[in-house]
């Protein structure tokens, strides 16, 4: 009888938001590889995804099955050792993952994981038996930094360039400190430098006299320029001008516009706050002195916008004015006059025309993603 291997999530889910308004957890980026890609070098198989309806469509198990469910906010090192089912396993004293038999995987869905109240009345009575060692798990989207630097550090030692990518004369590529990973048919021009421990991902373009430093996941298709520290870009962002990005988390079609620059230390060298996701009202101490943003999928800014520490800038926003407030929400335009809302329609109609310029289309499921968001 077939094992399927899912992704799930819990009902932490909001800790990752704005990221999580527009993606399941299992399509976050750490290391050179996202929670979904990384499982599938491990176990060899292709990994469903169970989420919010929102955001992507469940992946259905046949009641004859087992399955083995991995929490989706998990970075996942290796596979827990096999042990009669069902069991659970547990690290940092949550279920992080589900090894189901049969009984089990047909009482099982996406709605049931996400309700904690049902997912412990079910799993009430399962063995259970620690697996630390095997996952990282996080709650909250700026702890996908730390993340992101134990998976770049664990990658295979050196350089590794995949044949089909372009390296130009005069780039720098330094892997003294770690290793670097460049994907299928990048491009890094000439002047431009890496720092590992890093990874490029497929059909990125690193501009002349671009600095990607050590801790910085990029890609796929991205463009970057300018100088990107210890931060992890989704697919298909721009940043392509100069201007600092660091210890930042940015979403998909995101673009950062010349001089966009993030502040990533206080200057009383004490602790980042930031506002609380899923409750923007509130503060959360994030206890990490560098911190940047966290900037939401095709958020825009303008020529020269400064980015506070902690900042969070929602999906769909529009920044145009040179100090950014520290927290700015979906469907924002923001001005030197004040902030408001992002007329819905329009903010839809630049997406779809970005999307195109990379041959792209906004399908119907996306738009009412972000329809859903507006309304919010």
């Amino acid at each position: 009888m077939a094992t399927r291997s899912v992704a799930f999530e819990d009902s932490r889910w909001r800790g990752f938001l704005p990221l999580a308004h527009t993606r399941p957890l299992a399509y976050l980026r750490v290391g050179a590889a996202t929670t979904r890609q990384q499982l599938e070098l491990l176990t060899g198989q292709q990994v469903g995804v169970w989420c919010r309806p929102e955001v992507a469509a469940a992946t259905e198990l046949d009641p004859g099955e087992s399955a083995d469910l991995y929490l989706a906010r998990g970075w996942w090192r290796r596979l827990p050792a096999e042990r009669p089912r069902p069991w659970l396993g547990i690290a940092d004293g949550q279920i992080a993952l589900v090894a189901a038999d049969a009984a089990l995987a047909s009482r099982l869905s996406p709605e049931t994981l996400l309700d904690s109240a049902m997912a412990g009345e079910l799993l009430e009575g399962v063995p259970r038996h620690d697996i630390d060692e095997c996952v990282s798990l996080v709650e909250w989207w700026w702890q996908l930094l730390d993340v992101n630097a134990a998976a770049l550090a664990a990658l295979e030692p050196g350089l590794h360039v995949d044949p089909s990518a372009d390296i130009r004369d005069g780039a720098v590529l330094d892997t003294t400190d770690g290793a670097i990973h460049v994907g299928a048919g990048v491009i890094v021009h000439g002047s431009a430098s890496l720092q590992g421990p890093c990874a490029i991902g497929p059909g990125c373009v690193i501009l002349p006299q671009a600095s990607v430093r050590a801790g910085s996941s990029i890609g796929p298709t991205c463009k970057v320029g300018g100088e990107v520290e210890e931060s992890v870009l989704h697919g298909f962002s721009n940043k392509q001008h100069h201007g600092y990005l660091g210890h930042s988390v940015v979403g998909s079609w995101a673009n950062l516009g010349a001089g966009t620059t993030t502040s990533d230390l206080k200057s009383t060298y004490g602790t980042i706050s930031t506002a609380s996701p899923g409750n923007p009202g509130e503060l959360v101490d994030t206890g990490r002195q560098f911190l940047g943003a966290v900037i939401g999928d095709h958020a825009k800014t303008a020529i020269d916008t400064g980015i506070s520490a902690g900042t969070t800038v929602g999906v769909c926003s529009a920044l145009f004015t040179r100090t950014c407030p520290r927290t700015v929400g979906s469907f924002a335009w923001v001005t030197e006059e004040g902030v408001s809302p992002y007329e819905v329609d329009r903010a839809i109609e630049v997406a779809r025309r970005v999307m195109a310029r990379r041959d792209r289309i906004l399908d119907a499921r996306e738009e009412r993603c972000l329809r859903a968001i507006a309304a919010m």
